[in-house]
């Protein structure tokens, strides 16, 4: 398997958290309102949590009714729970409500990490999290079915098309990471929070851990004559099944993908824990364990005499020997006795 080389650092910048003031959404030219100088969303805090909106007038926006907690002009706006039959099932509409009203409005919505998307038209946004669309608006703006990645059972994402704004929401603060054509990264699935794209969804694949074969040891060949070096191989064995089977679970369950540019990608930085620094806690134990039993084999396959000594004093002259054993000494301090 071969990859590209990067050959410049990846750019990553914080995601924004405000509307572009005065700008087109949809039917509704915004610059010719005077309230719509003020952006139409503006997440405010470090990390930001509470999203304020100010609509002009007969300007519908769509938000989840649990998060609203404060709204302006009370008696010329109206909210009506969200209904579209296409998403009457996958989006639970009577999670969202829609507000308008003839007049200017400000309301506050509370949220998770904020980040805002603007959508020209030109391009297209796929999110991730089915629960991390926390508002939009925009007369031109259609919000998809859930939809899977090809490739990657139950790795769903919504598609949003169109012109107009949205506010997605993450667990951990929201970054921008700009890929050019000739990138491409892996990214956690748990990290991920949107990506532009332009129709179809092809620029995710599937990614799984390059496997490790483990090199079996030639002792395995060599019939064994004594019953430990068996049972010690059979344990160094048992490690090596328990490593690989470690590395499977982390590449079979898909916990990456492979994102190629050019495009713009939303990740979240404080997704759970990645599986593959729990992998090298693992792989540690395992790695002295085997380091204790194959210096405890190479310490039973030593020949005795290497380690076994006996000092004699004859004539003044003191002298060291080796042996395999002491049976011939034995045998002489027998016979002497006897």
């Amino acid at each position: 398997m071969s990859y590209r080389v990067l050959k410049r650092k990846l750019h990553i910048q914080a995601a924004p958290t405000r509307s572009i003031v005065a700008k087109n959404l949809g039917h509704h030219q915004l610059s010719d309102v005077p309230y719509a100088q003020q952006p139409l969303f503006n997440a405010l805090g470090q990390p930001p949590t509470l999203l304020e909106v100010n609509a002009p007038p007969s300007f519908p926006v769509v938000l989840q009714s649990s998060k609203l907690i404060s709204l302006s002009n009370i008696a010329t706006t109206r909210l009506t729970p969200y209904i579209s039959l296409k998403n009457l099932v996958l989006w639970k509409p009577w999670r969202f409500l829609t507000l308008e009203s003839t007049t200017p409005v400000s309301l506050l919505v509370t949220g998770q990490s904020l980040s805002v998307l603007t959508l020209d038209g030109s391009t297209d946004y796929v999110l991730f999290p089915r629960d991390s669309l926390l508002a939009y608006a925009g007369a031109a703006l259609r919000l998809g079915a859930v939809r899977r990645v090809k490739g990657l059972p139950g790795f769903e994402y919504t598609l949003l098309q169109g012109r107009g704004e949205a506010v997605v929401q993450a667990d951990g603060e929201v970054h921008k990471l700009v890929l050019d054509s000739e990138d491409e990264v892996i990214v956690s699935k748990k990290a991920l929070v949107a990506i532009n794209v332009q129709g179809e969804v092809d620029c995710i694949e599937p990614w799984t851990l390059t496997k490790t074969q483990v090199e079996q040891s030639q002792s395995q060949d060599v019939v064994k004559t004594n019953d430990w070096k068996h049972y010690l191989q059979q344990a160094l064995n048992t490690l090596n099944h328990i490593k690989r089977s470690l590395l499977n679970v982390v590449s079979g369950a898909n916990e990456y993908v492979k994102v190629k540019g050019p495009r713009t990608v939303l990740i979240q930085a404080n997704s759970s824990t990645s599986p593959l620094f729990e992998l090298d806690t693992e792989n540690k134990s395992i790695r002295i364990t085997e380091s204790k039993l194959e210096d405890y084999a190479s310490f039973q396959s030593q020949d005795s005499r290497d380690y076994l000594h006996y000092v004699t004093v004859q004539n003044g002259e003191v002298k060291f020997t080796s042996t395999p054993d002491f049976k011939a000494t034995v045998d002489k301090i027998a016979k002497k006795s006897g």
